[in-house]
């Protein structure tokens, strides 16, 4: 009998349930790595350039979705000039958009759904210029400090059922220990 009640408890330990979170975060932000040039308050894009960061501790252990809202303050792209952007979430390609002179300063929001990329609660999202913007046809910036990336993803955490399993094979163990005594 208590072999089976301290197997229960092993059991209840390992078991978990998956809920959906989310975490939003500054991004860019004033911590980004960036091979792009910065002034104070913005970055601006050129070819080959980029921009990344790692979020630490966002509970989220495999992210499905990916959504950015990015405040383009910048942008002096003519002669039919625009920048691709590939986005990658933990080194994988989850989508991809562009720039181009026609588009006016303010936030535009993107959402990318994938595949689950497990990251265990560390992400690392980077944007990548991909094409290259003919000499002197401009660039373009977004805002460190009104631009977001949006994580959602599922977390484990206990299930309730799981805790009172747990707590009832603590109970009885207690009892048939008190008992034998």
């Amino acid at each position: 009998m208590l072999n089976r009640l301290a197997l229960m408890c092993v059991i209840a330990l390992y078991t978990n349930v998956t809920h959906a979170t989310m975490i939003t975060v500054d991004f860019p932000s004033t911590t980004s790595t960036t091979t792009a040039s910065a002034s104070a308050s913005e970055f601006f894009f050129n070819p080959g350039h980029s921009v990344n960061e790692t979020f630490v501790g966002t509970g989220i252990t495999a992210a499905t979705q990916l959504d950015l809202g990015l405040d383009l303050n910048w942008n002096n792209l003519f002669d039919s000039a625009f920048v691709d952007f590939n986005v990658l979430l933990n080194s994988i390609l989850v989508g991809t958009f562009t720039f181009n002179e026609g588009d006016s300063l303010g936030v535009y929001n993107f959402s990318f759904l994938f595949a689950p990329i497990v990251g265990n609660g560390t992400y690392n999202i980077r944007l990548d210029v991909t094409n290259t913007v003919p000499g002197g046809d401009g660039s373009v910036g977004f805002s460190e400090t009104n631009s977001t990336a949006t994580i959602i993803g599922d977390a484990q955490v206990p299930a309730p059922a799981t805790l009172a399993l747990f707590g009832l094979g603590l109970v009885g163990l207690g009892w048939s220990r008190r008992k034998k005594a």
